[in-house]
């Protein structure tokens, strides 16, 4: 078993983690990366995987910091699975084709060239699986994933990725960006179950939030 991070590590955008269990690896988000222009560059980098290989692409949330890479990845030959909530298939496909309008019109203007456009999302969308919140979804013969609400905006999800590989189960959990109780219109967080270990998304872990 294997898990890789390829985006908000030393920097807090660029969602990308890699899990892999025997024959089957997925994506939780594929972010964009947002600030200086040395860090943006990295939006414009091939991915330091095989896309081709890729199971599954599992989407936390419907922010760009953890989608805005994800139409790249077909651009670049994965053909594979996107599992995520109803609401942030619809909220992802809604802030990637304005991407792709931005990206456009940018390299129109004497910009760089877009790295996807409106074909590379609309297919992206009709690959997608709608998941509902506790449901076990299936992911190639050695992992199936499940979606607990995050809280944070709708649609959010932490995701559980269970992993198995020559006769040993590892429960890996994903948290996405984390909610606060209490808000309205967006539901409380749903702790993780049984888990061997968590990705904890942090970057706001050193602030302490008022009432």
């Amino acid at each position: 078993m294997r898990v890789e991070f390829h985006g908000a590590a030393k920097t807090v955008t660029g969602s990308c983690t890699l899990l892999e269990a025997g024959s089957t690896r997925i994506l939780v988000d594929c972010g964009q990366f947002q600030g200086d222009d040395v860090l943006e560059r990295r939006n414009r980098e091939r991915f330091p995987f095989d896309v081709r290989t890729i199971d599954a692409l599992v989407l936390t949330h419907g922010h760009i910091d953890h989608i805005g890479r994800a139409a790249t990845l077909r651009d670049q030959g994965f053909r594979g699975l996107v599992i995520c909530t109803r609401a942030t298939a619809e909220i992802a496909q809604i802030m990637l084709l304005d991407s792709a309008k931005i990206a456009r019109e940018d390299a129109e203007h004497g910009g760089p060239p877009p790295t996807f456009d409106e074909h590379d999302v609309e297919a992206l969308y009709k690959a997608t699986r709608w998941a509902r919140y506790g449901e076990r979804v299936p992911v190639g013969k050695d992992m199936e994933v499940t979606l607990s609400d995050a809280g944070h905006i709708l649609g959010s999800a932490h995701v559980l990725a269970t992993m198995r590989e020559a006769g040993r189960t590892v429960r890996f959990g994903v948290s996405g960006d984390v909610g606060a109780p209490g808000r309205p219109v967006v539901a409380d967080p749903t702790p993780f179950g049984s888990v061997d270990y968590v990705q904890v998304e942090s970057t706001y872990g050193d602030r302490d939030h008022k009432s």
